[in-house]
């Protein structure tokens, strides 16, 4: 399972941020698949490792795209991944998600981490 820690910034959330997910696009053929529900467990700009009940494709078999829509700081945030690998747990599936967004949209979600980091400070 990689992680990408040469990244500037990740934040762990101590309490999951509940977004929701479709699928977009499953082995280079578009979809439009229901909602489902995938907890945020930490975030940076160019992605995120996020846990979910249901089990989608792992990436090595099938490329996997995705709209990813959540809360932050009371802003709807809107996203578009990649499944990067994916981990079976007991109860749920584990995944690492790249964002394939541009320039803007991540110096977007950039401040809003860091405005939720400093909101949130204990």
């Amino acid at each position: 399972m990689p992680y990408r820690r040469k990244e500037a910034f990740r934040y762990a959330f101590k309490q999951p941020i509940i977004g929701k997910f479709k699928l977009i696009k499953l082995a280079n053929k578009e979809v439009s698949s229901s909602e489902g529900q995938l907890k945020i467990l930490d975030i940076s700009r160019g992605g995120l490792r996020g846990n979910s009940t249901l089990s989608l494709p792992d990436p090595k078999l099938a490329h996997t795209s995705m709209e990813i829509d959540f809360k932050l700081n009371s802003n709807n945030v809107i996203l578009i991944g990649t499944i990067v690998w994916k981990k079976t747990l007991a109860h749920s599936f584990e995944y690492g998600i790249e964002f394939t967004s541009n320039e803007q949209e991540r110096t977007y979600l950039l401040d809003e981490i860091k405005k939720f980091v400093r909101e949130n400070k204990e």
